[in-house]
């Protein structure tokens, strides 16, 4: 693979290609011709200022684009931890624009007929003409700029796939888009396209240990995929079975439902918990069911099925064997094998203890109440998760002429500690009344029912009424 002049490489070799085979045309002795490779303003101004002296094929790099074959080859080229693996290709496409300048009548004719036929007749350039033209025994090699010292002929020429040129035909509205981003009055010109040249760093890569143990798998596919989500309010409950559809809190048991969702080795990943073994406490190839354990963190909570295989065995189990009390303890370890679709649920937050207002009520009864509520919730919730109370004014008895007041502010921690229990919420003129409580985390609303009990009787009157009141705080009365 060529280094950074590859560019500049390609662009001196197709330079040189046309500058031979002007010079072995018929009539390179009745006209003294230049071949170039300068921006077309810059021929323009020599025009205008006469200092032209030579009729002159121009060829110009005015675009590069990526190479959509080779630019993902050898991705990724860093592992996680940033190092770095693989030198990936900057593979690139040319886009040259091929014209003529002319002093005397149909001179810039007669060289672009002659140029277009040059690079018609070579459509691929061949390993041998990229050296001749790049290696320093070539009688134009004195020509080159100084830098291409350091580019290797036999990089260009030996990379894996060969230079080729194919002309881009364009209608006039791109070309006249080009040259008027030239800058420059438009002469007689042709487009192509040469792909690819390959750009390969030369840095230091990291590569793996030598392979200790060779063996090879002989697995058929599960092809685990989960279609359901269903939860169970009350497991402890014979009557109480599992649903679709609930609003799943802390404490509920979720069962999977798909296809071949059991395997040698069986792990489900739900947010960054893993449970296998006995935390399984169904596990067939239709169901899978685990409790949701206290410390999960209520929001938007990811669930994959995972299969391993056992790498120390020769030969697989004729069914799926019972789960190990732990994960296997081999000299080899596991397989990562099978993964199914992600399923996904929110963990709607919850509460220990009723919503609280900090301090006393204001004495007239018309008066917005400004302070703050305590949340205290019934597991942890991280202090970078966005936490927002929600209020909504109940009452058995609307008020006919204003619709009913709702309010949302934000809490912050009130413990140390990266998840908290309890959680502070000032608010600011909130009307008198009673409010139904819910807490939003990460977008998971908490759930709401009917008061049963409660020591407020307004309160216990709303639940009593059929209508939401639980957990509710009573801003009405001091």
């Amino acid at each position: 693979m060529s280094n950074a002049l590859a560019i500049a490489g390609v662009t001196a070799v197709l330079e040189d290609l046309l500058n031979d085979g002007l010079l072995n045309a018929d009539f390179a002795d009745s006209m003294t011709f230049e071949v170039t490779a300068k921006p077309p303003e810059r021929l323009a101004r020599e025009e205008e200022n006469g200092t032209a002296e030579n009729p002159r094929l121009n060829l110009y790099l005015y675009r590069v684009t990526p190479n959509t074959g080779w630019i993902n080859e050898r991705m990724p080229s860093r592992s996680s931890s940033g190092r770095r693996l693989t030198n990936p290709y900057l593979a690139l496409d040319l886009c040259y624009l091929l014209s003529a300048y002319g002093l005397q009548d149909l001179q810039a004719e007669i060289l672009l007929g002659y140029g277009m036929q040059l690079l018609h007749e070579m459509p691929v350039l061949s390993r041998q003409r990229i050296r001749d033209s790049l290696t320093p025994a070539h009688p134009d090699a004195s020509l080159l700029p100084a830098p291409f010292s350091l580019l290797d002929a036999e990089e260009l020429a030996d990379q894996i796939e060969q230079i080729r040129i194919s002309p881009h035909w364009h209608d006039t509205e791109e070309m006249s888009r080009l040259w008027s981003s030239l800058n420059s009055g438009l002469r007689p010109s042709a487009l192509y396209k040469v792909t690819v040249a390959l750009i390969e760093s030369r840095r230091s890569t990291a590569t793996g240990p030598p392979v200790k143990h060779r063996r090879i798998f002989n697995r058929p596919l599960n092809r685990p995929r989960i279609t359901a989500l269903l939860s169970n309010p009350a497991p402890a409950d014979p009557q109480s079975v599992a649903k679709a559809g609930l609003i799943i809190t802390h404490g509920h048991r979720l069962t999977l439902v798909g296809s071949g969702l059991r395997g040698e080795l069986t792990r489900v990943r739900a947010g960054t918990d893993l449970f296998q073994g006995p935390a399984l406490l169904e596990a067939t190839d239709q169901r899978l069911t685990f409790d949701i354990p206290a410390d999960f963190r209520p929001g938007l909570v990811a669930v994959q099925v995972e299969h391993h295989l056992r790498k120390d065995e020769a030969d697989p189990p004729a069914e799926p064997q019972p789960e190990p009390p732990a994960p296997p303890v081999t000299s080899v370890g596991t397989l990562p094998f099978e993964t199914s679709n992600t399923a996904a649920f929110m963990l709607a937050p919850s509460f220990s203890a009723a919503p609280s207002l900090q301090g006393a009520l204001p004495a007239d009864p018309a008066e917005p109440v400004t302070g703050t509520i305590r949340l205290t919730f019934a597991h942890g919730v991280g202090r970078d998760q966005k936490v927002e109370m929600l209020l909504d004014e109940v009452d058995a008895t609307p008020a006919p002429d204003r619709d009913p007041w709702s309010f949302s502010f934000t809490a912050g921690p009130a413990q140390a500690g990266d998840t908290p229990t309890l959680w502070d919420v000032p608010i600011v003129d909130v009307g008198r009344g009673v409010y139904l409580v819910r807490a939003r985390v990460d977008g998971a609303v908490s759930e709401v029912g009917f008061a049963r009990g409660a020591a407020d009787l307004d309160i216990q009157n709303l639940g009593d009424a059929g209508i939401y009141s639980d957990p509710a705080i009573n801003l009405g009365t001091p």
